[in-house]
């Protein structure tokens, strides 16, 4: 029981390589925000569960006993753990980013520079301040995204000079 309960949380653990997909990062910034606050519901009832007092007293047997599996399952424990601040500090910078990539989707072309200066000031306080998208290679995959929510419309393109 323990080795398939190791297995499903190492199976949950593996879906922070979400935002590295390929297939995935053509998906938007409000798409992202219901996956991971899916995601950190099931990981609060996982940790929940493994919190239960049953739980905990197989624990303590298979720890007595020195089962060969209870360090990994114990190890998988706190993985989970740390996944939940780590899907809490994704969602946190991605919601700050919803609103203004909402708004790309019906904008005009006079409003645009105003909006993506907004969203632009947004992604550099997430990649200063959160733990999750630290890297230039996760910063790039929220500019991606919001640039999913970019609709031009009519086809109407003119070239927008933006002064930092």
């Amino acid at each position: 029981v323990m080795l398939k309960w190791h297995h499903q949380l190492k199976d949950v653990l593996l879906i922070q390589d979400r935002l590295t997909n390929i297939n995935e990062q053509s998906i938007g910034i409000h798409e992202e925000i219901n996956f991971w606050q899916e995601c950190l519901t099931d990981l609060h009832h996982i940790r929940k569960q493994l919190q239960r007092t049953e739980l905990k007293n197989i624990i303590h047997v298979l720890i007595l006993s020195k089962s060969a599996y209870i360090e990994q399952f114990l190890q998988a424990e706190n993985e989970v753990q740390e996944f939940i601040e780590y899907v809490e500090d994704c969602l946190k910078f991605l919601k700050i980013l919803d609103e203004p990539s909402f708004q790309l989707n019906d904008i005009s072309l006079e409003k645009l520079k105003a909006v993506i200066i907004d969203i632009f000031y947004r992604i550099l306080i997430t990649w200063h301040h959160s733990k999750f998208f630290a890297t230039s290679e996760r910063i790039k995959l929220v500019v991606s995204k919001v640039c999913c929510h970019l609709r031009f419309i009519q086809g109407d393109f003119r070239l927008i000079h933006f002064n930092f």
